[in-house]
């Protein structure tokens, strides 16, 4: 049986337009979150890269530096940069740049904001930099500011160079 016209009814264009406004609100709503979970993530694996990158150059730099053959050993020290005879007679510089830290010229890491060597004689007194006596450094302490997307973080580390 064919019902008449009358009783068949469809959507008034106010229902649509309520639907279609309401499916809009919340897809943006749904794409805020997607994007701010995107963002975070992307945040997340830069800022675990630089820490990785970070700590893998403070490591690679205390190994260096305990390898240093002797006080006679060391060329020169500064705040910034170090070079030096590791055991066994091989010439190392370490030295930072344009936000990089570099060994022997070669990047270590990068998104170093300030990196800085401090000099230490056997009585714990910090050595003025440049070092002028540079037989009467005992320990050096190596600082990392490292930023990823504008969030810093400190690292350090502290060395007896093992042939002192």
């Amino acid at each position: 049986m064919l019902k008449p016209l009358d009783s068949q009814r469809g959507m008034t264009l106010a229902e649509l337009i309520v639907t279609v406004v309401v499916t809009g609100i919340i897809a943006g709503t749904m794409a805020r979150v997607l994007s701010s979970s995107i963002d975070m993530y992307d945040f997340l694996n830069t800022r675990r890269r630089a820490v990785q990158d970070s700590r893998f150059a403070l490591q690679r730099l205390s190994t260096e530096l305990r390898q240093i053959a002797s006080p006679d050993s060391i060329l020169y020290a500064a705040e910034d940069s170090l070079t030096f005879y590791k055991h066994g007679g091989e010439p190392l510089s370490i030295g930072w740049s344009n936000h990089t830290l570099r060994l022997n010229g070669f990047p270590l890491a990068n998104t170093i904001k300030q990196f800085s060597l401090k000099y230490y004689n056997d009585k714990q007194q910090q050595l003025s930099s440049p070092v002028g006596n540079v037989k009467k450094i005992w320990r050096i302490r190596i600082e990392l500011v490292v930023s990823p997307k504008q969030h810093d973080f400190k690292l350090y580390h502290e060395v007896k160079p093992r042939n002192f």
